[in-house]
């Protein structure tokens, strides 16, 4: 997972994520998800897309054993987005 991570933020370190992402997540807009209602922010990523995030952080362990809170893409656990 944090391999994802650093792909996915520019490979920084864990916990430098983390802490980036608390930062900004204060004044992310929250949404709705159009395929099962749940609620979801937008994040911009490293190659400029948007994705869609879930609400509640979720533990993270990374390859060098550090944990930390991060938000997992919505699309990973939105049941009914798995069956469009």
């Amino acid at each position: 997972m944090a391999n994802f991570f650093r792909k996915l933020f520019g490979g920084f370190s864990a916990s430098r994520i983390s802490d980036e992402f608390d930062r900004e997540i204060g004044g992310a807009q929250v949404a709705r998800c159009k395929f099962c209602g749940r609620k979801i922010i937008w994040k911009n990523i490293k190659n400029g897309k948007r994705w869609p995030l879930n609400l509640s952080k979720t533990v993270v362990v990374d390859d060098e054993g550090n944990v930390f809170e991060g938000f997992l893409p919505h699309f990973k656990t939105c049941s009914k987005w798995r069956d469009k």
